[in-house]
């Protein structure tokens, strides 16, 4: 309510100049409050790019070592592979094990 009656009335000249006086001081502290907002979002986009950077490298180094260890995997099953005996022939049909 006091706000409300406060804007109804009209302004003495005694409080013109307050706000003269406080109004440059108001004005700078709000220019030194955006510059600082933007150097800091200029420092944050900053780390987030140095971030996504090392985001990538370490994913292309874990790719690399995941494409190493398969390639490793294959030529250990190739070689088992070509080492291991041939499949014996399967029985014949009708075959039984348990019977002489």
């Amino acid at each position: 309510m006091g706000a409300l009656a406060g804007s109804l009335l009209p302004t003495t000249r005694r409080e013109e100049q307050a706000v003269a006086q406080v109004q440059p001081a108001l004005e700078s502290a709000a220019s030194e409050l955006a510059e600082g907002a933007q150097s800091v979002v200029a420092s944050a986009k900053d780390q987030a790019a140095k971030g996504a950077e090392h985001l990538k490298e370490a994913a292309t180094d874990a790719a690399e070592t995941v494409k190493a260890d398969a390639q490793d995997a294959a030529q250990t099953v190739q070689a088992e592979a070509h080492d291991a005996p041939p499949p014996s022939a399967p029985p014949s049909p009708g075959w039984d094990p348990t019977r002489p």
